[in-house]
């Protein structure tokens, strides 16, 4: 292959990779896989309502580098439309620590009205981030209807893919139930090496 051409192709991915980085997200080589949610069990969507645990996400711009973050979510349409408000420790030198938050809101669509997810169901976050809305629309990868929630959501993007993980757990969860949790990603072949972990035993101490 032409000197010429394999620079070209280089410069077309870097071109694409700080376009992707311009939106937030870190661009992963692949396409998105088919997206669905799983209904083993299906969520029953009362459970959603309180406050979870960030215990892990994949690298994001946009995600900060929070440590103890949180995500609230408060019914303010039934069971169709959730107010969203995330918190977490800004990562600085000790003396200067302090909590920052971010708000939205969380839509589910795909499961008809209904009080238990499909496998059509999605959730669109929509949080403002710096003047910006930034809306994803994620799946459910695993739950147990109790402890904790698995979500996905992947976009195209050029030659590659822009995908989003969220953990969420409540306070308490069995470490059985966790790595659980975490193995089930593989179905989207993502490990747990590739995931940013919020909420560290630090966390908890204090």
């Amino acid at each position: 292959m032409p000197l010429t051409t394999t620079i070209r192709g280089v410069s077309i991915f870097l071109v694409i990779e700080i376009i992707a980085v311009s939106h937030g997200q870190i661009l992963r080589l692949g396409w998105c896989p088919p997206l669905f949610s799983s209904t083993n069990p299906p969520l029953e969507l009362d459970v959603l309502e309180g406050t979870w645990r960030l215990l892990a996400r994949l690298p994001s711009l946009y995600s900060y580098d929070w440590k103890c973050v949180t995500y609230t979510f408060m019914s303010i349409y039934g069971k169709l439309k959730y107010s969203l408000t995330t918190m977490g420790r800004q990562s600085m030198p000790f003396i200067f620590r302090g909590y920052a938050g971010e708000s939205g809101t969380v839509t589910v669509s795909g499961n008809g009205g209904m009080d238990t997810t499909t496998v059509g169901t999605y959730f669109t976050f929509e949080l403002i981030k710096t003047g910006r809305i930034i809306r994803l629309n994620y799946y459910i990868v695993k739950t147990d209807n109790l402890n904790y929630i698995v979500l996905y959501a992947c976009q195209n993007f050029f030659f590659g893919k822009i995908d989003s993980v969220l953990l969420l757990a409540k306070p308490e969860t069995p470490d059985a139930d966790i790595r659980a949790a975490l193995n089930s990603l593989s179905a989207y072949g993502i490990t747990r090496g590739d995931l940013v972990y919020p909420f560290t035993q630090e966390c908890i101490m204090n």
